[in-house]
């Protein structure tokens, strides 16, 4: 298993994009062009990293950026975390309304 790239102490968790809930699970997100892109709730903090890196590696950016910059391509990284159901803001506003 490969060693993740940690945060700054700023972040509680260490990893990009991830935060931890009083429940025991861990939220995934992700800001790109203005847009806030929530990924989804996870059982495990690695899990939540890596799902982070999958829509990371969508977004085009660059290996420094992600939590586990040693995976070599987009595939492997979303082998590694199932795709990522991303819902941005506008989104979750029409689904919220569709279920009114």
């Amino acid at each position: 298993m490969m060693d993740p790239r940690r945060c700054p102490a700023r972040s509680s968790t260490g990893f990009h994009g991830v935060r931890a809930w009083p429940s025991s699970f861990f939220a995934a997100e992700i800001c790109a062009a203005n847009q806030h892109c929530w990924l989804g709730t996870f059982n495990s903090l690695e899990e939540a990293a890596r799902a982070y890196d999958a829509a990371a590696w969508r977004f085009g950016w660059p290996r420094r950026d992600l939590n586990f910059p040693d995976i070599p391509t987009r595939a492997d990284a979303e082998m590694l975390a199932p795709p990522p159901w991303i819902a941005t803001q506008v989104e979750q506003c029409c689904y919220e309304r569709v279920q009114l």
